[in-house]
């Protein structure tokens, strides 16, 4: 098989784990994970959605920041033929009961390193309100020798709209569909398996999470995640310049960031052959500053 013959995020995948295995699929906070072992939290994940009953097309909300336990949680889920449901983790819990009544979800996943009273207490409101809680460090179930079929129009995940004029939008994203995306992506801007990525951009949201995550998936390209906090922008380009990045993206206020409090001319970013300004309005004045 060959990456222009992928038809699902999952078989992507696996066909990643086995003649890329080794390689590393991406870097959080400096941590690697290869493909293999990215392969194998998604098995453990579904395997332990399946024991606790998980149905063809039920919806999992997916509350995690950037981390290595996404991957895990978000492919997961569509490994055990659910379908994904990532939104806003610092979002509040009434927020997320919303959002999990407008899908129809019942499973809810949030991060593993929620102090115990806080987990408690959320468990408490979640299981009052009809959703099961999980983590995925609860997922030590054993991966199973078959997992449901998944076929190219069956849906991958769902993405919220921002909700900047009404009410937020489930928008359903078909693993065709994405992978479509991913190769209109990858032939528009010339991307190829050489490209280095850098990014901060939040993985519960489309650029962040397809474009920077699922594209160097695609081309087992090199990709170095980074927290989305930037409330401090030094860590950003200082990651361009150790890891000598050829490709990073952010919204317009994040490059103003940059120019307010930092000198980006104190960093070495020749490496960079993309810079992609997107998602919100551009302005003139920041291109041409930075």
């Amino acid at each position: 098989m060959q990456p222009e013959q992928f038809s699902t995020l999952i078989n992507m995948l696996a066909f990643r784990a086995q003649v890329s295995g080794e390689q590393t699929a991406f870097t959080f906070n400096s941590a690697a994970t290869s493909f293999a072992e990215m392969w194998q939290g998604i098995n453990h994940f579904a395997a332990f959605l399946l024991e606790r009953g998980i149905e063809p097309g039920s919806r999992v909300l997916v509350v995690l920041p950037n981390s290595a336990e996404f991957f895990s949680a978000f492919y997961g889920i569509q490994r055990a033929g659910g379908i994904a449901v990532p939104v806003f983790p610092n979002t509040g819990s009434e927020r997320i009961f919303s959002l999990g009544n407008l899908c129809g979800a019942e499973i809810i996943v949030v991060p593993s390193d929620l102090p115990t009273e806080k987990l408690d207490f959320f468990r408490e409101r979640a299981n009052a309100r009809g959703f099961s809680l999980v983590t995925v460090s609860e997922s030590d179930a054993q991966p199973l020798a078959e997992f449901p079929q998944i076929a190219p129009d069956d849906i991958a995940f769902l993405q919220y709209t921002s909700g900047s004029t009404g009410n937020p939008k489930g928008v359903m994203l078909t693993h065709a569909s994405l992978l479509t995306n991913i190769r209109q992506m990858i032939a528009g801007m010339q991307i190829t398996p050489d490209e280095i990525f850098v990014s901060w951009l939040p993985v519960y949201h489309d650029m962040g999470l397809i474009l920077k995550t699922m594209v160097p998936f695609y081309l087992a390209a090199q990709t170095h995640l980074l927290p989305t906090n930037l409330r401090d922008v030094h860590p950003w380009l200082d990651a361009i310049q150790k890891h000598h990045a050829t490709f990073t993206a952010a919204p317009d206020f994040a490059y103003r960031l940059a120019l307010r409090h930092l000198n980006p001319s104190e960093y070495d970013l020749s490496s960079l052959r993309v810079a992609l300004n997107a998602a919100e309005p551009v302005r003139a004045t920041t291109l041409r500053d930075f």
